[in-house]
């Protein structure tokens, strides 16, 4: 996962991509609600239908809806999931492991808040 200009890019590695059955995404930073840190991201994310991709003991990968909200999962349980929510996109929510979910979700949330002084006329 990287940002590059004004986008985040989200490439599923190994047998991620695999799982998941999308190679990559490209999301505009101004898509960008935030993100969070979490262990339980079923929690946070409900999941009720797989619509394409991997539901296996101690992993989910691919395409999820519930409540007609979709959401984009690469996740092994028991650790931390990187969640980031989006408005204006095919999906709610993206849900992946990361190798350092902490400093990924700070360095998120620094381009977005670059991205929104910018366009405030504050940056």
């Amino acid at each position: 996962m990287w940002i590059r200009d004004d986008s985040l890019i989200v490439v599923p590695r190994s047998i991620w991509k695999f799982l998941s059955l999308r190679g990559h995404f490209v999301v505009s930073l101004d898509h960008v609600l935030g993100c969070t840190v979490t262990t339980r991201p079923d929690r946070r994310v409900p999941v009720r239908f797989r619509i394409g991709g991997t539901a296996a003991a101690g992993l989910l990968a691919g395409n999820m809806i519930s409540q007609g909200r979709r959401s984009w999962w690469a996740h092994r349980y028991g650790y931390p999931a990187l969640v980031i929510d989006l408005r204006s996109n095919r999906y709610a929510q993206l849900v992946v492991d990361v190798e350092d979910p902490g400093a990924t979700a700070a360095a998120i949330g620094a381009a977005i808040e670059d991205r929104s002084a910018v366009g405030t006329g504050r940056g």
